[in-house]
């Protein structure tokens, strides 16, 4: 069901009301070097791709 636009005015400093989600970086450093992972960097970025578009009329 469509309900419009929300009339509320938006919240916490957001540009809109229409926010869902807020995420922080996390960094993990092992044996004095930061873990980093091609594989789970390209898995995220499909994710992300897929985000946008189901969200885009």
């Amino acid at each position: 069901m469509d309900r419009g636009p929300d009339p509320r005015p938006p919240q916490h400093g957001t540009l809109d009301s229409c926010l869902f989600a807020h995420t922080n970086p996390v960094f993990v450093i092992a044996d004095g070097e930061p873990i980093r992972s091609a594989e789970d960097a390209a898995f995220f970025v499909r994710w992300i791709e897929r985000t946008v578009e189901d969200l885009t009329p």
